[in-house]
């Protein structure tokens, strides 16, 4: 099932799996595409092969309609379970479109904008570095990875992602959140969550893209960090706030020493303070 907030505009169904395009254009700034994945588990491999060839198959065919009438790019996301492990063969499919029936539907391709592979958002649980989702409930030990969240990075960042296992954290931590050990107990699959943001950026760095870290080392105004934008980091200068007003000139930022002051590529590292009136410089 796919549930959102947002106008689900067209979905298709794939043997046990979900295709839908939403408009998340308020969110993001563009479209999405969400193949929602539950692929056949176990020895059935082949089952697996086909299903991801078949939902690899359409996403091809739906980015090359999008180019050819002339459609903004779409945000792409593989998410679900996959029942299998990072190195098989049908990761490939999924990852890096390397469809293997190319005599059945059609021939391999780049899923993302750039021409490159997808990428994994690779979510750890959250008070232990462990990539498994899924747990035998009757052996806990028994624990594997087999839920996976794949994007489309040359449009998006995820700057946050994590797996939650309520058996693996601290009383402390559950009793201040309101939750119990046995809150991931409905399903032997566990949560994966993860955000997502676009990767250009506003108006004062116009045309830059972040790198995947949310970084952008070689701004005008120094190395930035843009992981909870409108705030951003500064080495330089802390954490500071832009205004929605900011243009490609610059903009008003907010900073808890400074105040209110506005700069810009030209003008840097010279700013308007709108405490005291005046031209300073950092």
């Amino acid at each position: 099932i796919t549930v959102s907030r947002f106008p689900i505009e067209a979905t298709r169904a794939v043997d046990n799996n979900l295709i839908t395009e939403i408009d998340t254009r308020d969110l993001i700034g563009m479209k999405s595409w969400i193949f929602n994945a539950h692929l056949p588990c176990c020895d059935n491999t082949a089952g697996r092969l086909a299903e991801s060839d078949k939902a690899m198959s359409f996403l091809r065919d739906r980015m090359s309609q999008a180019s050819d009438g002339n459609e903004e790019p779409f945000a792409i996301f593989l998410v679900g379970d996959m029942n299998t492990g990072s190195s098989e063969r049908e990761m490939l499919t999924l990852i890096e479109g390397s469809i293997l029936q190319t005599h059945l539907h059609g021939p391999a391709f780049s899923p993302d904008w750039d021409g490159t592979g997808l990428t994994d958002v690779a979510a750890l649980q959250t008070h232990e570095r462990r990539l498994d989702t899924w747990r035998s409930l009757n052996n806990r030990s028994n624990a594997s990875r087999l839920d996976y969240f794949f994007f489309s990075d040359s449009l998006l960042l995820s700057p946050r992602s994590f797996v939650f296992n309520s058996r693996r954290v601290p009383p402390s931590f559950l009793d201040a959140h309101g939750l119990t050990p046995a809150d991931t107990d409905g399903s032997d699959h566990l949560p994966v969550f993860a955000d997502f943001r676009r990767r250009s950026l506003p108006a004062p760095w116009a045309g830059r893209l972040l790198h995947g870290s949310g970084w952008l080392p070689d701004s005008w105004m120094g190395p930035l960090f843009f992981l909870d934008f409108p705030s951003l980091y500064s080495p330089r200068h802390g954490w500071l706030h832009l205004a929605d007003s900011s243009s490609p000139e610059g903009g008003w930022f907010f900073s808890p020493g400074a105040g209110w002051f506005w700069t810009g590529p030209a003008a840097y590292p010279w700013f308007y303070s709108h405490n005291s009136r005046q031209w300073r410089r950092f």
